[in-house]
């Protein structure tokens, strides 16, 4: 029946990205996001100026990349609101032991 559905094992060559936490998942995709444009520049400036527009167009895309992922990691860092420990209705049942 998979067959009829394709693989359940990743394409070659596609990045894995990290379970857990959305935040995770999205500083992950965006820095891989962001070396991929890194490659693309290198590439770009082996066969053209810093004056070529697309030149400019990656560095902005690469500018805008990097906002994102520190945005990205900051909330990721930002702790979690735990859950209240002694909420009213704990307490009671606290008493009524």
């Amino acid at each position: 029946m998979l067959s009829s559905y394709g693989s359940a094992s990743p394409t070659p060559g596609a990045p894995l990205l990290p379970i857990g936490p959305p935040e995770v998942q999205e500083a992950a995709r965006l820095a891989q996001k962001l070396a991929q444009k890194k490659e693309e520049l290198a590439k770009l400036l082996n066969q053209a100026t810093e004056k070529h527009p697309d030149v400019g167009l990656v560095k902005m895309e690469i500018k805008a990349l990097e906002r994102e992922l520190a945005e990205a990691k900051a909330v990721e860092s930002q702790p979690k609101p735990s859950s209240p420990t002694a909420t009213p209705a704990r307490r009671f049942r606290r008493r009524l032991r």
